[in-house]
């Protein structure tokens, strides 16, 4: 059924957006858009387009953070293995095969068909765009017009489509909700097309008409985005994609009248999340690395946008700047030896945290993130969560030039080893920083929000010798998968006690005491569950041993308890032990 056919009433209006109300949004007396105005005042729309394209392309400021000539010369330089990843990740949308995650979407010639079908949400999760991150990148290292002419029918294709998504269906979500996914998805979908529009804003290729839908969809998101999910903080890190979405249209499309108020609340809902959404330690509230990382690339986006056009509007904030570089240092304090972050709640044993060891530099001129940019980003770096990490789109030339200039620096590595992390409930304890240490990371975790946490208290994780050792369940390439639901997201997929056959009823521990001496450190937790007091306290010999000792009291009588171990290595038990 044609949008027509289902009734204009039923579309949402931002959907609906025609080529007068785009251009009658934008304040044509600026000064460079003459051309544009009197295209836009006989009317001729086509011609209009063609303006706003040739205006784009040579618009000088303001700029987006990435230069293409510059991302092109860096990867050259210093990054030659990113090229071949980076053109293939852009290539694989082209396949006849293509798919994301758990969904395959279907083909209309070199596009997709939008509105579908699916009850998996991985057909949500394919509209937030992941796999266009590196299409723009992949016609800067290339010059191939194959990647523009791809773009163009994405966009044109999509924005055709979208009235159409009262037909969508995928689960109990509302059709159009499908596409807006509450402002997330709306909100990724654009930072990714933004990437991708500035740094082919010179093809040939691109059309009158790919510039009318392109700025019909930015337009038509952040209107919804403004008016539905930014009129007050929430915790949620929905929210910080809003933002991050608010402030790249709001500096790089001035054109719209409406972008200042766009840019003002993004700004201002952002230092807000840094002030309520992170503890004084600097972890984000959710506990767990995986979003972590989103949080801090959404606000890494926010703030290379305002600096790469002289914007203070959050650096200039001392105490916040301060606290912003403990969100920063959080990462590195839970990596281990091997370069993997320790994995709390649905978090992933991935490397892609690396790529912000050198943000961290460029941001704070930290030697701290100087050390670990030379420690752990190794040559041949490539960035991998569940696949090929988004945050690949922060290693432009700037980034590849900061981590040349570390690794010919000679920063020290950390002063501490073992750490306690009181705020958010979190204990490291370590041998060193070499590869070869030891590192065992115990959750803690106070207060745990979000549908992200686990009933995973007092589990731990642990390498030694350039191996995982003792590893937690983290999460699946899809949240759809079965065993995400029935083990990863379990107490019987951690290394905890489970109390009679059944997860922990409840998501929060207390830390009660720390002791770091110069040869040992005690560290010791406790958590209520079932009707049970258990304490788990950790006693480690650095370097030699770790002594596990658990304790549980109750008045329930006799229950089953199961001690749980997870391990990728072949374990057995020492003759009487």
């Amino acid at each position: 059924m044609s949008a027509a056919e289902n009734g204009p009433r039923d579309v949402p209006k931002f959907l609906l957006i025609t080529e007068a109300e785009l251009f009658g949004a934008m304040d044509l007396d600026r000064a460079g858009l003459g051309k544009i105005k009197a295209a836009a005042e006989a009317k001729d729309w086509q011609r209009a387009g063609a303006e706003w394209g040739t205006h784009w392309a040579s618009r000088k400021a303001p700029r987006y953070y990435v230069d293409g000539d510059a991302y092109a010369n860096g990867v050259a330089e210093h990054l030659p293995h990113i090229k071949d990843i980076v053109v293939a990740d852009a290539d694989a949308i082209w396949d006849d095969d293509f798919q994301f995650s758990t969904y395959k979407p279907k083909r209309e010639g070199r596009s997709f068909a939008w509105v579908d079908q699916f009850d998996d949400t991985a057909y949500i999760g394919f509209l937030y765009f992941f796999w266009m991150k590196n299409l723009g990148r992949a016609y800067v290292l290339t010059g191939d017009e194959k990647y523009a002419v791809m773009f163009l029918e994405i966009v044109c294709s999509l924005w055709d489509a979208a009235p159409g998504f009262g037909q969508a269906r995928c689960g109990k979500y509302d059709p159009f909700s499908i596409l807006w996914n509450n402002g997330l998805g709306s909100s990724l979908r654009c930072v990714l097309m933004m990437d991708s529009y500035w740094l082919m804003r010179g093809s040939p290729s691109f059309t009158p008409e790919l510039h009318s839908k392109m700025l019909r969809l930015f337009l038509s998101h952040a209107r919804y985005i403004h008016e539905n999910h930014v009129k007050s903080y929430t915790h949620s890190n929905f929210q910080a994609s809003e933002c991050a979405w608010m402030v790249t249209a709001g500096v790089m499309l001035p054109e719209l009248r409406e972008a200042a108020a766009w840019r003002d609340v993004g700004v201002a809902l952002t230092k807000e999340r840094i002030r309520k959404n992170y503890d004084a330690d600097g972890a984000q509230l959710e506990q767990c690395p995986q979003y972590h990382l989103t949080g801090m690339r959404d606000i890494t986006r926010v703030l290379l946008v305002l600096h790469a056009n002289g914007l203070d509007d959050i650096s200039g904030d001392g105490e916040l700047w301060r606290k912003l570089e403990r969100i920063y240092d959080y990462p590195i304090r839970i990596t281990h030896p091997t370069g993997h972050l320790g994995v709390i709640n649905s978090g992933v044993y991935g490397t892609e945290a690396q790529a912000f060891f050198p943000v961290g530099v460029r941001l704070f001129g930290s030697d701290l993130h100087r050390w670990a940019s030379k420690r752990y980003v190794r040559p041949g770096f490539v960035p991998v969560a569940k696949s090929l990490s988004q945050f690949t789109l922060f290693m432009d030339g700037d980034w590849a030039q900061t981590l040349a200039d570390a690794r010919a620096a000679d920063a020290p590595p950390p002063t501490f080893t073992n750490d306690l992390m009181a705020d958010s409930g979190l204990a490291v304890l370590r041998s060193g920083w070499d590869e070869q240490a030891f590192s065992l990371i115990f959750d803690l975790n106070r207060k745990p929000w979000g549908g992200h946490r686990y009933p995973g208290r007092l589990s731990f994780d642990l390498f030694a010798f350039g191996v995982p050792m003792v590893v937690n369940p983290g999460s699946t390439l899809s949240y759809s998968m079965p065993v995400y639901g029935k083990w990863c997201s379990q107490t019987i997929g951690h290394n905890t006690v489970m109390i009679d056959n059944r997860s922990h009823s409840d998501f929060t521990a207390e830390p009660v005491a720390w002791r770091d001496g110069k040869k040992a450190v005690f560290v010791a937790g406790r958590i209520k569950s079932q009707g049970f007091v258990y304490q788990r306290s950790i006693v480690s010999v650095t370097g030699e041993y770790v002594f596990i000792f658990d304790r549980l009291a109750g008045e329930k009588g006799k229950v089953p308890l199961a001690w749980l171990l997870h391990s990728p290595l072949a374990l057995r038990q020492e003759e009487g032990s």
